[in-house]
């Protein structure tokens, strides 16, 4: 009967029970961190693999930045040269036409 109490008592609480501690074959680490324990070739392997990766991913974003300022430079180049030749195209039309209203 105690123990029926017992238990029906703590039945709600198991929840709230603390984790087993970690013994020599569950431990909290990853697989990977247990393995370059025992073998620091492969912890250094994975560190090397982990720089090239974000290495990769900044080249990757720089050139993402540089392609959109050349656009954006390639783009505003276009339009200052058809404004230049637009705005050269109607000073010659109009010198043309006072050089013809002088000749004339």
């Amino acid at each position: 009967v105690l123990c029926f109490l017992l238990s029906a008592f703590c039945w709600p609480l198991r929840h709230y029970a603390p984790a087993r501690c970690p013994t020599p074959h569950t431990s909290f680490r990853s697989n990977n961190q247990a393995n370059d324990m025992h073998n620091p070739l492969k912890h250094w392997e994975r560190k090397k693999e982990r720089e090239r990766k974000r290495e990769q991913e900044k080249e990757k974003e720089r050139k993402e930045q540089e392609s959109f300022w050349t656009t954006i430079l390639v783009e505003v180049g276009k339009n200052f040269i058809e404004w230049y030749l637009s705005s050269r195209q109607s000073k010659d039309t109009r010198n043309h036409g006072e050089e013809v209203e002088h000749e004339a």
